[in-house]
């Protein structure tokens, strides 16, 4: 469900306009096993990482499967976990969206803001679009990988259920393997709000952030001489997001140098 080396990539651009020179240290909230610090800390051998998460044995297990030096992993609550300032703090895969109220998600913003050196950038993702309320299942079959002896399996995401009133969606991950029955039980359950843009906006600027910007996925065109293809998406910063069905976004809130 992720894919730690573009997410890299993608940090490196959105924290580009932010720090002051190369982005060297991330804190990665809600980091479960670590893949982002992972791949973050063998990205460049001046770069260290700090992986919080209060799953113990997602971080134990992590910390077996994905060892390495410069990657700190702390099992704690991301809003009660201090930790040095860094360059960018983090929090992907939606994480951020378990917290349902506005108090509480402010509290996380200003939390996040307080952890950034000057320069730094916090960077959160979510989703939404009329899409994102109906409910329904969506299937993709991933193949065998013999590298990590994983055999291939159908992944599902099921969006169980969504109420208008408080905008808190019900949303369950299922793997099934080849040959057997659709597995009847979730292997992860999520009980998130879907915040919108302009309120996680609105949260960013109370909490005193001094630039935000949101970043969506648009079609690029090639450079002038550039062999001739299809346009590639590509994030980057809209002053508008359109009006599609659905969409992933980021909020990336920007905390002043001086």
């Amino acid at each position: 469900m992720q894919h730690p080396l573009a997410e890299v990539a993608l940090l490196e651009r959105m924290a580009a306009d932010g720090s002051d020179g190369f982005p060297l240290l991330l804190r990665e909230d809600f980091a479960g096993s670590g893949a982002l610090s992972q791949a973050w800390a063998m990205s460049d051998p001046d770069r260290q990482a700090m992986a919080v998460d209060h799953h113990a044995p997602t971080v134990r297990w992590g910390a077996a499967y994905r060892a390495h030096p410069d990657i700190h992993r702390v099992i704690g609550d991301v809003l009660e976990t201090p930790g040095p300032r860094v360059d960018i703090v983090a929090s992907l895969n939606f994480s951020a969206m378990v917290w349902r109220r506005r108090p509480e998600m402010l509290c996380y913003f200003r939390a996040a803001r307080k952890r950034l050196r000057p320069g730094g950038v916090f960077i959160l993702d979510f989703f939404g679009g009329p899409g994102a309320k109906r409910l329904g299942e969506q299937t993709r079959r991933i193949e065998a990988d013999t590298e990590h002896d994983l055999p291939a399996f159908t992944y599902r995401w099921c969006q169980h259920a969504f109420d208008e009133a408080t905008a808190r969606i019900d949303c369950r991950v299922y793997f099934d393997l080849p040959g057997q029955p659709p597995s009847p039980r979730p292997a992860f359950r999520y009980d998130w709000r879907l915040w919108t843009a302009p309120e996680l906006v609105d949260l960013a600027q109370e909490a005193r952030f001094d630039r935000v910007e949101l970043w969506s996925v648009g079609v690029e065109k090639a450079p002038q001489g550039a062999p001739v293809g299809p346009p590639t998406p590509r994030y980057r910063p809209r002053p508008k997001l359109p009006a599609t069905d659905d969409f992933v976004a980021y909020c990336v809130a920007r905390k002043a140098e001086g």
